[in-house]
């Protein structure tokens, strides 16, 4: 009988919750997570996250951090920037790249300035807004339009403004989200939207609302959405769409897994609309399902993205 013991298994910190205003998601990810990488025999601490606990971080003697915290720190660069100072390995985007991509309007900017398509925008800052909301100023576009928060996901804030009367009740949504206030044309056609993994677009999704617009009720609670994969459009629009998903992808310095949404019209034009760098993993987010269709497990999805952690050599102590 040998004595050599068996290496120990990784220890892994799941970083889910938070207090940004996609909490309830973060939650249901990191649990899902923190589930899957157990079944596959890693250690896992769950970690619902608050500045105040990266000491227990640091002292843990964690192996890597998978980081399944929705909006706010966890997307935005600051939870990447505080794991790179203890010198933890975690997965997905650094700090570069997950500021750049929750910022919806630079992320439209790069994008423009690189020739790919998107739908022409507007920016106002947070101060501006209040103003304009505060004196009933007109919008700065002609209906119709999309407003949303420039820094938050799954839909938080986002309205479409078909008519003029409309946008008083939009400006007042926009400020339950964070960043400033982006005023997007709106483009009609169905939403698709492409997983990339470690630089390879693994698949396609359409979404199908029941209603005309994939808001957080379609995406979280509505049982009447459908997905489909393939997409009614066919190879070649689906082959333009990860051909932009993976341009995007290497444009912002992106790592791991992400989601790059688009709208594409009746024609079969693209617009780009944002990159995730931190998509859901709930049974209803879209990375597993395109995953799925591919033959792969929940299990080892969560496992594949983990191991994007293992390159992270940015929080890595020198020694």
């Amino acid at each position: 009988m040998s004595n050599i013991a068996a290496p120990s298994p990784k220890h892994v910190a799941v970083i889910y919750g938070g207090e940004s205003a996609e909490r309830k998601v973060s939650l249901s990810t990191g649990e899902a997570v923190a589930k899957a990488l157990e079944s596959r025999g890693y250690k896992v601490s769950r970690f619902d996250w608050a500045a105040s606990r990266l000491a227990e971080l640091a002292q843990g003697g964690f192996d890597a951090a998978f980081i399944a915290l929705h909006g706010g720190a966890g997307e935005n660069g600051e939870l990447q920037g505080a794991l790179e100072l203890i010198g933890l390995p975690y997965t997905g985007s650094g700090v570069l790249a997950s500021a750049l991509a929750m910022d919806k309007a630079r992320t439209k900017a790069l994008v423009a300035g690189a020739g790919m398509p998107t739908a022409a925008w507007h920016i106002w800052t947070r101060a501006e807004a209040t103003r304009a909301r505060d004196e009933r100023l007109p919008a700065p576009m002609t209906p119709p339009f999309v407003v949303k928060p420039t820094a938050d996901g799954s839909s938080v804030g986002v309205s479409i403004v078909a008519t003029t009367d409309q946008f008083e009740e939009a400006l007042g949504a926009v400020f339950r989200g964070r960043g400033d206030v982006l005023f997007e044309e709106y483009i009609s056609g169905r939403e698709l939207t492409v997983a990339v993994l470690d630089g390879e677009p693994i698949g396609v999704c359409e979404i199908q609302p029941g209603e005309t617009f994939y808001d957080y009720a379609a995406k979280y609670e509505r049982q009447d959405t459908r997905y489909l994969i393939p997409s009614t459009f066919g190879e070649p629009v689906e082959s333009e769409l990860k051909s932009l998903a993976a341009k995007l992808y290497v444009l912002l310095g992106c790592r791991g897994v992400a989601r790059v949404d688009f709208i594409v019209t009746e024609g079969g034009e693209p617009y780009l609309l944002e990159i995730n760098t931190v998509p859901g993993m709930t049974e209803k987010s879209l990375v597993p399902k395109i995953a799925a269709s591919r033959g792969m497990s929940f299990a080892e999805l969560a496992e594949a993205i983990l191991r994007s952690s293992d390159t992270d050599t940015r929080g890595a102590t020198e020694s």
